[in-house]
């Protein structure tokens, strides 16, 4: 009788460590997983550092030519309007741009971002124009090419360089901008001239000028940057550069003694559209 209360107090015992186990492992499958730390958001695009590039694109370019005549014995100033109709062309064209650009972006907040650029391209600008014609209100002489004026132009350049601030509006991997500051270029100019003018008689009068300047204009614009990969910066730009080179002057000199000058005043403006690629460091 003894043993049989022992065995049933020792089946009863496994019983109950048998149940607390399942119990156990029915609490644990029924316990909810710990909760896990969302994923950290990406991190923002900054715009601040140096970069460095290239571009290429093109340019549409306007020499505007005014001619002026002053002083001297050889025209009366009824001529001037006539001179100045042909020896004023307006020289246009369009070329290839190819350059170098470095710059350093400050991005203040998520969206403002202010920096600076330097950048130098070829910039081969290279027109000419001819233009004869009689500005001297009377018929020509029997015999003679009298009343008949002919003024050869030409203007070229052959390199472009501007320093510009930019402020931009940043989107993350976008920058939208603005830009403008100061540019510089050089600016080879002629000009020939011949005619046989009413107070000239035989041989012509005769005029030649030329002249090479560095001058400093203004740029502006705007355009967009867009990070592609990595330190990798696309670019779409517009600028507008303008330039006054001032007068030039030059005696013309005629086969009997008289003379007059001829002044030249040169403004170029050109709409550059280049693409750029950059590495930010």
């Amino acid at each position: 009788m003894g043993a049989f209360v022992r065995k049933s107090r020792i089946t009863s015992l496994v019983a109950i460590v048998f149940w607390c186990g399942v119990s156990t492992v029915a609490l644990a499958a029924k316990k909810p997983a710990a909760p896990q730390d969302p994923p950290a958001p990406p991190t923002a695009y900054s715009w601040t550092g140096l970069y460095v590039g290239g571009t290429v694109g093109g340019a549409w370019t306007t020499n505007s030519v005014t001619q002026s005549t002053a002083g001297g014995t050889l025209y009366v100033p009824s001529y001037y309007p006539g001179l100045a109709a042909l020896g004023s062309p307006n020289l246009s064209g369009t070329s290839a741009i190819v350059g170098a650009k470095i710059g350093y972006n400050w991005q203040f907040n998520p969206v403002v971002v202010l920096g600076i650029e330097a950048d130098i391209s070829s910039f081969h600008f290279n027109q000419s124009a001819s233009a004869t014609g009689n500005p001297f209100l009377v018929p020509p002489t029997p015999g003679f090419t009298s009343g008949l004026a002919t003024f050869n132009t030409n203007a070229s350049t052959t390199w472009l360089s501007t320093v510009r601030a930019r402020a931009g509006y940043a989107i993350d991997r976008v920058l939208f901008y603005g830009t403008g500051g100061a540019a510089f270029t050089n600016l080879s100019f002629s000009n020939n001239y011949s005619a046989h003018s009413p107070a000239g008689i035989v041989p012509n009068d005769v005029e030649a000028v030329s002249s090479t300047q560095t001058k400093t204009g203004w740029a502006a614009g705007g355009g967009i940057d867009y990070n592609i990969a990595g330190n990798w910066i696309v670019s779409l730009e517009y600028l507008y550069v303008a330039f006054d080179f001032g007068t030039v002057s030059a005696p013309v000199v005629a086969g009997n003694g008289n003379t007059a000058t001829f002044s030249y005043s040169n403004k170029l403006q050109s709409n550059i559209v280049r693409a750029g690629l950059s590495y930010k460091f």
